[in-house]
């Protein structure tokens, strides 16, 4: 819905190059640049990446990599940021959602009911981290796998009936314009 709203005045093939292709290329190579200097770290035995160099906690690791760079403590800042915004359009473009969810569709909500939405958000984030920390999180992953496999085929038949309608107009004919119909 978020992208939808975003994607407003688009054509099809600057949705899929904006919304699908970009992000996987940029994604892909994100990873594979740092996920083979992690590689790289843990062959070489280099910094504290690796259960013998001493690293017990999987959510330190990237800034246990950066710190054996030069200037690791500035990279460090820079994925703090950029963790930061991550999560912060996520939250925003959710409530975003959410808000227009409840609402019944419409686009244009008062601000304070966007915040709302967002501060709740934010609450029951916070809420399960300080409940049960990583355990809660597990649970609600595993809660998100078995509710996402109908939601999965749902969206695996909306996809062919996109494609079909998308045939339908392309076998269409086009009438000049200066013809009339």
């Amino acid at each position: 819905m978020f992208v939808a709203r975003i994607s407003r005045g688009r054509t099809v093939r600057e949705f899929l190059a904006c919304v699908l292709i970009i992000p996987t290329l940029v994604t892909t190579a994100w990873m594979s640049f740092f996920g083979g200097i992690a590689i790289q770290q843990i062959i070489d035995k280099v910094g504290q990446l690796g259960v013998e160099q001493g690293i017990t906690d999987v959510s330190l690791s990237l800034f246990y990599m950066l710190d054996a760079y030069p200037m690791g403590d500035i990279l460090s800042i820079i994925a703090v940021i950029l963790i930061i915004v991550f999560f912060v359009t996520t939250l925003d473009s959710g409530s975003i959602v959410v808000d227009s969810m409840t609402a019944g569709g419409k686009l244009e909500l008062p601000m304070k009911q966007k915040i709302v939405w967002a501060v709740i958000s934010a609450l029951i984030a916070m809420v399960m981290l300080w409940i049960g920390g990583t355990d809660s999180i597990k649970a609600l992953q595993s809660v998100t796998i078995i509710a996402a496999l109908p939601f999965a085929i749902i969206l695996i038949l909306a996809c062919i009936s996109l494609v079909l309608g998308m045939f339908t107009e392309v076998k269409k004919p086009q009438l000049n314009r200066n013809q009339s119909a």
